[in-house]
């Protein structure tokens, strides 16, 4: 199961959301064996469903959004995970390579090949 952060308005890390889980665990199990004792309100929605569950994933959108273009330029580029965060850089980055537009402009300008030592001097392969 994965939660979004952003979702349940949650900003800590798993095991903080564990805790609240297992606290809130506690208190059902209290309020189920004492009658007199008034049913306890989960801080966030989502702790109804999680009180059963084993384990979870706790992921933000904007994870959510860097997997997936990590995946897509993986996939375009032929990117392994040793040179993927150079490559990103490159290529994402408001000083790296540009957009393609940007890139033609260079070359009939003749200053892409500056342009191209200068991204790869910033963005270096480890």
């Amino acid at each position: 199961m994965i939660i979004y952060k952003e979702k349940i308005n949650f900003d800590g890390d798993k095991k903080a959301l564990k805790k609240i889980i297992k606290d809130y665990k506690e208190d059902v199990e209290i309020w189920r064996n004492n009658e007199n004792i008034a049913k306890p309100i989960p801080k966030y929605e989502i702790l109804d469903e999680l009180i059963n569950v084993d384990d979870f994933e706790l992921k933000s959108t904007e994870k959510i959004q860097e997997e997936s273009q990590k995946e897509d330029l993986s996939n375009k580029l032929d990117v392994t995970d040793e040179n993927y965060d150079y490559v990103y850089a490159r290529t994402n980055a408001e000083d790296g390579y540009g957009s393609i537009k940007d890139q033609l402009d260079m070359m009939y300008h003749e200053k892409w090949k500056d342009h191209i030592k200068k991204v790869k001097l910033k963005y270096p392969k480890k």
